[in-house]
Order: structure tokens, then C-alpha cells, then sequence
């Protein structure tokens, strides 16, 4: 058994993940100054685009993207190494790739984020992934960076933008865990934000990155957020 909290990844907190493995997603590249936060549209991808690692940078620290108009991803995946339950291989893919979706739809420009309790209580939209092409460390884990910006509630978090976590530890070993959620990665609502229902209807910028062997693939997309009307902290407590 394995111990863990919300930074022990992996698993839908509700129920199944529902997730079809090798569903294409559109999104739009970006290059990232992590130091920022800032992003730069420079065109589109499919379920994950690539970026070049360090030795590619554009001298400020921000990694260059590789831009590519392969939408294979729905070719096909399969088990990937054994040890490692939560990675897969797919198809044409040789380094880095991801793909997300939410409540069991593939997360598209457009798609609507629910928000909903976890499983440990928290309210938090939560995103099924798939991933691949990346070692896990020590501890089976591999790192997802994930930014949600939603305009007129950034500034409720010292972050600068209503979520950010740049280092969430996803595990993908095969040992059960305990206390944990698996199969995906959690975007969580600042705690300054006392009535979440303020943010149902809203527009929202989601950029997800996942890095390995020199490169990074990265996930933009426009999204618009859910808040069931008799959700809230009170709620939550104590649910999963």
C-alpha cells in the first residue's frame, strides 16, 4: 500500500474515469516563461504539442514549442511498461504526450468544467488524463504543471492566477494507495473564493504542460466552468 494525500495522483474522485484512451484533443501551443506565468499564442496542437527542452530555449528560459499538425493520437494506445500502471504508449508518440478529459468527454476548446467534490472533501474540477513518454521518479511520480486563469478572480490567489501548481505529483506505480486520488490532476478554486458559485457561466483559460526527456508537451484550451447551484466548502466536507 501506498500512502498519499491530493498530491498522490491518479483516479476519478467521483467514480469511474470513464476516459477513451486515444481521444484527439485541439488546443493552442504556447511558449512559457515559468517565472511569469505569461503565455504566447503561436498556433495549434493536438492532444499534446511539444516543446524543445532546455538546448532549444529561446534565451530567456522559456521553452520554443515544436508545432505539429498530427492528430494520430486516435490511432490507437496501448499498456505501456508494466511497472508503471498509470503510463501507456501510443502510436507515433516517442516522447512527452497527455491527453485529458473531464467526467469521461475530452477536454476541447469550449468544453464545460464541472465543478464537483473530491474525494477527499476539496471542491475542485477534476481532469482525467492519460499520459505517456515520461520517467517517473524515485517515488513513481511524474510532475503536470497546471494554470487556470479565470478574468476578475486571479488576483484571489497569491499565485496571480486562480490555480497554479507546477510541480503536481502524479503517481503512476501499481501499489493501491491510501488516502490519495489517482488518474488525473485537480484544479482547486482559491480558498479566498468563500462563494464558488460566483464563478458558474465564467470563461476560463486552462494550460496544462508535462515534461520528459528534454522535451514538454503542452495543452491550452478555452474552457467554461460549471458550479452546481447547492455546491460549497460545507458541502464537500467530508464526502469520498
Amino acid at each position: 500500500m501506498i500512502g498519499g494525500g491530493l498530491g498522490a495522483c491518479g483516479g476519478d474522485p467521483s467514480s469511474d474515469d470513464g476516459t477513451t484512451s486515444g481521444a484527439t484533443q485541439t488546443g493552442t501551443e504556447t511558449s512559457v516563461d515559468d517565472s511569469s506565468g505569461a503565455s504566447n499564442p503561436s498556433g495549434t496542437s493536438g492532444p499534446s504539442s511539444q516543446t524543445e527542452g532546455s538546448d532549444g530555449s529561446d534565451g530567456t528560459g522559456a521553452p520554443t514549442t515544436d508545432a505539429t499538425d498530427d492528430t494520430s493520437a486516435d490511432s490507437g494506445s496501448t499498456t505501456g511498461d508494466p511497472n508503471y500502471c498509470g503510463l501507456d504508449v501510443m502510436q507515433g508518440e516517442d516522447g512527452p504526450w497527455f491527453e485529458l478529459s473531464h467526467m469521461g468527454v475530452p477536454v476541447t476548446s469550449g468544453a464545460t468544467l464541472t465543478m464537483e467534490c473530491g474525494a477527499q472533501g476539496s471542491l475542485m474540477f477534476w481532469l482525467e488524463s492519460h499520459q505517456g513518454g515520461v520517467m517517473p521518479d524515485e517515488f513513481e511520480n511524474i510532475t503536470y504543471s497546471v494554470t487556470m486563469d479565470v478574468p476578475g478572480f486571479d488576483d484571489l490567489s497569491p499565485t496571480g492566477h486562480f490555480y497554479r501548481n507546477t510541480e503536481y505529483g502524479m503517481y503512476v506505480g501499481c501499489e493501491p494507495i491510501i488516502g490519495g486520488i489517482t488518474g488525473g490532476v485537480p484544479v482547486l478554486p482559491p480558498d479566498a473564493l468563500l462563494d464558488v458559485t460566483q464563478v458558474d457561466g465564467l470563461p476560463a483559460t486552462l494550460h496544462v504542460e508535462l515534461a520528459g526527456d528534454g522535451a514538454t508537451a503542452v495543452f491550452d484550451v478555452d474552457v467554461v466552468l460549471a458550479v452546481p447551484s447547492d455546491l460549497s466548502p460545507d458541502t464537500c466536507f467530508g464526502a469520498g
